[in-house]
């Protein structure tokens, strides 16, 4: 939808995303690869990296028994966002209602 207003001429300072699209990555992945900014509407139980995880499968360490590791995972901890907007001075996460449930 992003990349078709551009393809029209249309000119804007931002993209903006509601819940009601759901919480997949997709959409900031692809309006950020068109180089436009965007905001996001989030839940707040989300899990956000706060630095960009390698994601691999994990050295088995020495000493320890059994199969070796198959799964791919990454090398930072997640946090929701509530969690992160706790850290943030200023910041107030705002709870939505949604009125139509």
């Amino acid at each position: 939808m992003v990349k078709e207003q551009i393809e029209n001429g249309d000119h804007f300072d931002f993209a903006n995303k509601d819940g009601s699209y759901g919480n997949r990555f997709t959409f900031s992945k692809g309006v950020n690869a068109l180089g436009k900014k965007y905001v996001l509407d989030v839940h707040s139980n989300q899990q956000v990296y706060l630095q960009k995880p390698v994601i691999r499968v994990l050295e088995p360490q020495a000493g320890k028994r059994g199969r070796k590791a198959t799964l791919s995972k990454p090398d930072v901890q997640s946090v929701s966002v509530a969690e992160y907007q706790k850290s943030l001075r200023g910041f107030i996460l705002r709870r939505g209602q949604d009125k139509d449930r």
